[in-house]
């Protein structure tokens, strides 16, 4: 269903998880004294058109599970003049975004718009509807707009959506202007002349108009495909959530009000969200949540068997995801972000006594060499440490995971050590834990892990 033409600005892009759920999350804290500047976000009732749907969660209080469905199209219609191509009304980015219980955690799962899925009879908006039909996942928005996209999500997960949002083009690069730009790191130079787009390697802080052409050119940076952009969706999401965070944002109420403004302008919601009680609401409720605790994942997927430039969804791990997501819980589950690989029999190191008590050097030697460790020689400093330290060389940095777990020791690198280990005790004292070793996960493992808003990473546009 198009909006209407004398709101130019509220057209759909861009499924901008932060343009809602953690954008408001970030602001709770301030929401009171801004909600009186920010007014009217355009809602849209498609209760009618999703028929029979999934139950929703069941739970009580007002900090229940919630799942957000954030979307956009690739219109041109009413967007910046900078912007090139007629764009086909098609939902260009789709993120759903499940709040656990508690609303202290949250994982946003990307909906790849090249998967094949079958998307049931939608209601067309004109009277007529559609038939089911497997095609690409993100024909559903051209099919029946967002009533025909939430629909078909809440048919293939089994999941019950409490709200939507969409927002549009101007809305993005209004964002990412209003906080300042948002940095970005890059290990490749970036030249993607369709998306107007023009970078060095290294760090860089993107404003609002290369910001959006990062995280939608496909031609240009990576191998092209729909994943390798979601990947930098995901990283730069994380990245705006980290800037909203920062001190600088969150204690400049001018920027507050420029950044929630322009998120209200250019938001379309369901009814319910619509209500300015109720979005008041979701952001105290959400105050909480870390960038930590905010989780990027993609629906796991693989090549269509009869057409290598599609995808469709892997059957056992998409369903043990929606089946993870109803019951409330993560998938895949996490693992440690330090894998340790070498055992304590094959970590050799010295123990230095810096603690100014006599004695405490041999007691940790003891505890080590329980667990196995190899603790070549003991000294006792002759001037006390000022705090307990790891301190390795090149060439040991599988090594010094093993002990940095079983100390709680943050190790550092030094280069002119050779390849030596030490560990010193400080003045609080310091032992050690039993840990177990794990194996590397395989590439594939890896990626499904997906990202926080707070990993920090360098990526590659080759």
């Amino acid at each position: 269903m198009p909006l209407k033409p004398d709101r130019p600005r509220r057209h759909r892009l861009l499924a901008f998880l932060a343009a809602l759920s953690l954008l408001l999350t970030v602001v709770g804290g301030a929401y009171s004294f801004i909600l009186g500047k920010v007014e009217g976000i355009q809602t849209l009732d498609i209760t009618k058109s999703l028929g029979n749907r999934p139950n929703a969660m069941d739970y009580t209080g007002p900090t229940g599970p919630l799942n957000i469905l954030v979307m956009g199209t690739d219109t041109r219609q009413g967007q910046d003049q900078r912007l090139t191509g007629s764009g086909g009304n098609l939902s260009d980015t789709t993120i759903l975004v499940h709040v656990f219980d508690g609303r202290k955690r949250a994982q946003a799962v990307s909906i790849q718009r090249d998967a094949l899925v079958m998307i049931p009879a939608c209601d067309r908006g004109t009277g007529t509807m559609s038939e089911p039909k497997l095609q690409m996942f993100n024909q559903a928005y051209r099919i029946g707009g967002p009533a025909c996209t939430v629909k078909t999500v809440e048919s293939l997960t089994g999941l019950y959506i409490d709200h939507f949002v969409e927002v549009n083009f101007n809305g993005f690069m209004d964002v990412v202007d209003a906080v300042g730009g948002v940095p970005v790191c890059l290990k490749d130079p970036v030249n993607a002349p369709k998306a107007k787009l023009k970078l060095p390697a290294g760090n860089q802080v993107l404003n609002g108009f290369q910001a959006l052409g990062w995280v939608r050119a496909r031609e240009g940076i990576g191998d092209g495909s729909d994943l390798s952009r979601i990947k930098r969706q995901q990283l730069f999401l994380g990245s705006l959530v980290r800037k909203l965070r920062s001190t600088q944002t969150l204690t400049n109420p001018v920027r507050l009000v420029q950044v929630v403004s322009a998120v209200a302008d250019s938001l379309r919601t369901d009814s319910g969200l619509g209500k300015r009680d109720a979005i008041r609401d979701l952001a105290l409720s959400m105050r909480k949540i870390r960038p930590a605790d905010v989780r990027f994942i993609s629906v796991p997927v693989r090549p269509y068997p009869t057409d290598r430039n599609r995808l469709e969804w892997i059957p056992g791990k998409s369903k043990q995801l929606w089946f993870a997501l109803k019951n409330d819980t993560e998938w895949p589950k996490r693992t440690p972000k330090t894998v340790i690989t070498i055992p304590a029999s094959g970590v050799r190191l010295s123990v230095h006594n810096g603690s100014g008590t006599e004695g405490r050097g041999q007691e940790l030697a003891s505890r080590l060499r329980e667990l196995g460790y190899v603790v070549t020689k003991v000294v006792g400093d002759k001037q006390p440490a000022k705090k307990s330290t790891l301190v390795y060389g090149k060439g040991r940095e599988d090594s010094v995971k093993t002990i940095a777990a079983a100390t709680g020791l943050t190790p550092v690198l030094d280069k002119t050590m050779g390849k030596k280990i030490v560990l010193t005790v400080g003045p609080e004292g310091l032992t050690a834990k039993k840990v177990s070793v794990s194996r590397k996960p395989t590439p594939g493992e890896a990626a499904q892990q997906g990202v926080t808003a707070e990993d920090q990473i360098c990526v590659s546009t080759r």
